[in-house]
Order: C-alpha cells, then structure tokens, then sequence
C-alpha cells in the first residue's frame, strides 16, 4: 500500500495495530454489541406469541416426562434430547409464559453474541473484528432464534463454544487447558445440538496436524479423549433419540427437506450450489431466496482468499470444514443444505468471519489513507446500526409472527380472564384436530378444559336468580351464525351465587360441529343463555392449508324453573 501503511485486512489479532486505530475500532464494535443485546432483549420481552414451529415442540412438553421425551416427538419433530430436557425443566419450574419458555434460547443467544466477540477478536484485526462482530449482531436470524422455543439458538452457542475453545488452543499451543476443554464440551455440545456434531468435526480435522506436530503425550491423550467424547456421544445421543426422530419423519424420504439436498446431474447440481450460497444461508447482515445474499457470498470468498493470502489456514479451515461435512450429510440425506438459515446456525460464525474479513479487504484495498479507512468503517459501522433500529423498530411494531397467532393468543387469554374456577371452557374438537398453538394456550388453562365437547354438568349448576324478570331468549339458526337477542334483565338480575358461564369452541372448518353441540346441549335439563358468539379466520401462512377457523360460543346457565332452553 502507498505511504507505506499497513494493511488493515492482512494484520493477524496478535500483530500491534496503532492504538487509536484499535480503540476507534473496538469502540465501534461495542456499540454494535450493545445494539444486539437491546435488539435480543427487546424482542425477548415482547413476549411474541408461540406460534406454529414453537408449538410443535412445545405441545411435547406438556404430558411427556424426561424419558418420554426419548420417544418420537408428535408432529414429527426432530430435537436434540439435551434442549428437550431443559426446556421441560423450564417449563416445570418456571411456567409456560413466553418468557419462561423462551428462557434458554435467549441465554443461549446472547451467551453466542459473547462468544463471537471473543471468537472474532482471537482470529481477526481490530477492523475486521469490527466488521464481523457488527455483521453478527444484527443480523435478524441469530436474534430471530435466541428468542424461540427450537434447537436452533443452542446450534449456534454450542458450536461457537467448540469453536472458540479450538481457535484458543491453537492460539497458546503450549497449554493443555482448551484441548482438556473441548473433551468436557463435546459430549454436552452434542447432546444439545445435532449439526454441533459437523463443528466438533471440523475441530478433529483442523487440530489433528497441529496436535501432531506438538510432539507431546499429554497433547495427543487429551486429543484422543476429545475425538473418543465426541464419537460415543453422538452415537449414544443418536441412537437413543435422533434414530427414531429422523425414522419418524419419513427418513431420506422426506419430500419437506427435499430441495435442500444436492441433485446428482452436474448441471443441476451447479444451480443448486449457486441458489444454495446466495440464498436464505448467506442472509447475514441480511439477504433472502433468489440471489438476494449474493453480496454476503462474495464478502465470504474475499475473506477466503484474505487468509489464504496471510497463509492462516487452520483458521480458513476451521471456517470451512463446517460446511464441507454438512453438505457432505446432504449428499447421504441426513441433513438439509442451504436453502433454509434456522437448520444452519452452525455455520453462522464461519459465515460472520469470513464476511468481516472480505469487507476489510475491500476497505484497504479502496481507501488509501488511515482517515479513509476509518470513515468507511464508521459508514458500514452506521449502517450496520440501522439494520439494528429499523428490526426493533419492526419488532416493536409488530410483536408476533403472523397477525393470527396474536389472535389466537388474544382469544384464549380473552376467555381466561372472564373465566372462574367454576366455569368451564370446552374445546368440541380432539387435540389431534386443532392447531398446536390452541392446545398450548388452551392447556396453560389446566382445569377449566375440557376436550372432544365433554360438558360437566355437576360442575354448572348452581346459578340461581332471585329476581329479575324472565325472558325467553331466541335464536335463529341458518346457514351463518346465530342470531341472537340477549334481554338485558338477564344480565342485570341478580343472583344468589355467581351465574356459571360455558365456553365451548370449535377450532376446525367442520361446520357440522356448530350442529352438534346443539344436539349436545339439547337433552339437558340446564337452562342456558347464548351471550356471546364470534367467528374467526385464522391465516397462520399463505396457503390455504394454514388456515385454521375459530368459533366460539359463550352459554350462562340459568336456574331450571325461570327460563327456556333456547
């Protein structure tokens, strides 16, 4: 570079950089750290909706006990048994609100964006560090996820915790401390999370010549009992869980993964790597489908050749060897490649390094001078803030995933609020038949609900007016909802004991059901009013077969001897 200047892209983080450089940089990097934590607690605290993915999993945790879990999940879920033990342990001891549920994916989020810190500043340059920390921390996936209840905030903390442990021990070779590390994490990385096993190999392969080359016995034990933890882990764990999950999704036959396994004609195949590493994989900062993260793929190959150039190449390979033995799993069908971000959390810092360090190139190959350079990182520096804001922004003024799982939230905790202990809620359906998001909500309620339209009736009686005159209420049945003509003396007579109050809800599009809680109620000898009824339609996705319908009938029981049955 002219003028003599160092360049910023090819210094390694053990090389002295001039401090005020560093200090610019590191500062840079803090405020955008500080931004990810407020982006990740912001959305924590939101308290979004559990929606359909975060239901399948939940749902599971509500009859099941620890070994219970090991068996195969309903909806043909697949999840590591370590994450299912904790998050039943979550939900035992703390509850099924949101943020009891949610709990360990944000720790394990922002316990990663640590991790990536310390990852970033062992392998990389103060500006390149920047760049790859601002890059990981706003991005919307890694945020997304610390704050769902699925694997895939754990598939991230546990393969940086490999990940750093490895990168650590390269650095200060002389030391056993991190290799004597990496024995104890792998078997509880791997426990936690399936695709930590494609990181716990990548770290066999990247170490093996390094641990060879040290010449010593107590390198080579601690190496082996780190290859051997790792081995008889991911077959223990496999075989006691993941083989039966994996069966009970359809196996290599599964047709809902099926686009993100490579095709075996070279043409085809070629499309598929290009879709692949510019699709929703690469979205960091941000990107999507159809080419949108080509900019971010770019970024990672500069980054590449950057360390190829500065010949460090345990670090490219640490990088690298990730995605190599996922997709080598994509060839055999175990294990989805590209197309989806959540199933490739793994790869994210590889992705954060790599990109970080391309930009950094690209900075000191265009700007010439110190002050160039330090305005161009404050430029992506600003940039990078205002993906920040604008998520929080979108988060807080959208808090749910879709508008129908604030809805049905909305409709569940409506009735549990008017709801007492001697009322009762009362779901027409089978829990098989009905989103798992109704069964979550409706079964955080316990007692007041009941399933498949069993009505206790021991239970609503007791109502009884002492005045007040007395209306017959009528109903007028047609092919819509019923039209109904509520007196006012019914609600503003009194009564000698609180009135019970019936809910009963059909959540299928099976209209026939309104008909049959009509023939339910129609031989019982306990007066009701109809005070309320709404329909809803319920658009979880965008397709037809993510619509689900919501009726919800409200009855007050009435004493036998003053009123009708309508």
């Amino acid at each position: 570079m002219s003028g003599g200047m160092e360049s910023i892209a090819s210094r390694t983080s053990t090389e002295v950089s001039p401090p005020t450089h560093h200090s610019f940089a590191w500062k840079w990097a803090l405020a955008l750290l500080a931004l990810g934590v407020a982006w990740r607690g912001l959305r924590y605290l939101l308290q979004f909706p559990i929606w359909g993915d975060e239901a399948f999993i939940c749902v599971n945790l509500l009859d099941r006990d620890y070994l219970d879990l090991l068996k195969p999940l309903n909806y043909k879920q697949v999840a590591p048994v370590l994450f299912l033990w904790s998050e039943l342990a979550a939900y035992h001891l703390l509850g099924g609100s949101e943020l009891a549920i949610r709990l360990l994916p944000f720790l394990a989020g922002l316990g990663s964006l640590f991790l990536f810190w310390r990852l970033a500043q062992s392998t990389l340059n103060s500006a390149a560090a920047l760049l790859a920390v601002g890059v990981f921390a706003v991005s919307y996936y890694p945020v997304r996820h610390g704050c769902e209840v699925k694997p895939y905030a754990f598939d991230l903390f546990w393969s940086l915790a490999l990940l750093v442990s490895a990168v650590n021990w390269l650095v200060r070779r002389e030391g056993w401390l991190w290799l004597a590390a990496l024995g104890c994490l792998a078997p509880i990385a791997l426990a936690a999370s399936y695709p930590a096993v494609f990181m716990a190999g990548a770290v066999s392969l990247v170490l093996l010549p390094a641990v060879w080359r040290q010449r010593q016995c107590r390198f080579w034990v601690l190496f082996g009992i780190y290859n051997l933890a790792a081995a008889l882990s991911f077959g223990i764990y496999y075989h006691m869980a993941g083989t039966a999950q994996f069966d009970s999704t359809g196996g290599t036959q599964n047709w809902y993964w099926s686009e993100c396994f490579p095709p075996t004609e070279p043409v085809p195949l070629l499309k598929w790597l290009a879709a692949a590493h510019t699709g929703n994989m690469m979205a960091y900062p941000a990107g999507g489908s159809g080419g949108a993260s080509t900019g971010t793929f770019i970024l990672c190959l500069l980054g590449a050749w950057e360390f190829c150039r500065s010949r460090r190449w345990s670090i490219l390979f640490l990088c690298l060897a990730p995605f190599g033995l996922t997709f080598l799993a994509a060839v055999l069908h175990r294990y989805p490649y590209g197309g989806s971000a959540r199933v490739a959390q793994h790869l994210v810092p590889a992705i954060c390094l790599l990109a970080g360090n391309g930009a950094a190139m690209l900075i000191d190959r265009f700007a010439r001078s110190q002050i160039a350079q330090r305005r161009c990182l404050a430029g992506v520096g600003m940039a990078l803030a205002l993906i920040a804001v604008a998520g929080m922004a979108a988060d807080w003024t959208r808090p749910y995933k879709t508008p129908a799982d604030a809805q049905l939230r909305d409709i569940v905790m409506g009735i549990a609020r008017q709801a007492k202990p001697e009322d009762q809620i009362v779901v027409m359906d089978s829990p098989e038949e009905v989103a798992p998001q109704f069964v979550w909500y409706l079964r955080q309620l316990k007692d007041p609900v009941a399933w498949h339209g069993r009505i206790d009736w021991d239970r609503l009686n007791g109502s009884t007016i002492v005045s007040g005159s007395a209306q017959p209420l009528t109903i007028v049945r047609g092919s819509g909802a019923p039209i109904l003509n509520l007196p006012s003396s019914i609600l503003n007579s009194d009564w000698t004991s609180s009135p019970r109050h019936l809910w009963c809800l059909y959540l299928t599009r099976d209209l026939s059901r309104r008909d049959a809680i009509m023939t339910t109620l129609a031989p019982t000898q306990q007066p009701l009013v109809l005070a309320g009824h709404e329909e809803y339609s319920l658009q979880f996705g965008q397709s037809y077969e993510t619509l689900e319908h919501c009726e919800v009938f409200h009855w007050i029981c009435l004493p036998a001897d003053n009123h009708h049955r309508p």
